[in-house]
């Protein structure tokens, strides 16, 4: 058994740092278009139902995508992508029905509570898949009460395809394992 409070806060803010490593697990018309380096991102994603996808993402659709969003993420999302040049612009939206790209997105990750954690893993000369976590208690101090063991959350993440030539979906399975010191996250296929 375990100490159940202190352990939620650990596996929920496990859940949550990990999510950096499904981001890109769901189909992303808002993704952000550049990372910190000037290469297409792979770390933001919002899944939304559409009844009929599209044939195919264009530069236009996907700009007129994002200017219907009203969120902050969309706009810098926006901005970042105008800046691009025409061609980085046309190899982006390919990338974002590119349905291999979602496949190759596995990863495992562990640290220590309390500590950040970023690995880069390179797809291809313009993708880098980023994994950024950050686990922590909300308190400071975990109380224990005698009670051991460790939270387990595991979370099935699918990639909606928002435009037919993505083909069908992707479902990825990622698990988190926290304790009062450490946390472990695994991100898989289906």
């Amino acid at each position: 058994m375990h100490c159940r409070i202190p352990t939620r806060r650990l596996a929920a803010s496990g859940i949550v740092g990990v999510a950096a490593l499904a981001a890109l697990a769901a189909l992303a018309p808002a993704a952000s278009a550049m990372d910190a380096t000037g290469h297409p991102s792979t770390t933001q994603a919002v899944v939304q139902a559409e009844p009929k996808p599209a044939a195919q993402l264009t530069v236009k659709s996907y700009s007129t995508y994002l200017k219907q969003q009203k969120t902050p993420e969309a706009k810098k999302t926006l901005d970042a992508f105008s800046k691009l040049p025409a061609g980085k612009q046309v190899r982006f939206v390919k990338y974002l029905q590119n349905r291999d790209i979602y496949q190759a997105l596995m990863d495992q990750a562990k640290g220590s509570v309390g500590r950040k954690l970023k690995v880069v893993d390179p797809y291809n000369q313009d993708i880098k898949f980023v994994t950024e976590v950050t686990a922590k208690t909300l308190k400071g101090k975990v109380a224990r009460s005698g009670h051991t063991g460790v939270a387990t959350a595991p979370t099935v993440w699918k990639a909606v395809p928002r435009v037919k030539s993505f083909g069908k979906g992707v479902d990825k399975v990622q698990e988190v394992t926290a304790d009062t010191r450490t946390w472990k996250a695994k991100l898989a296929n289906r």
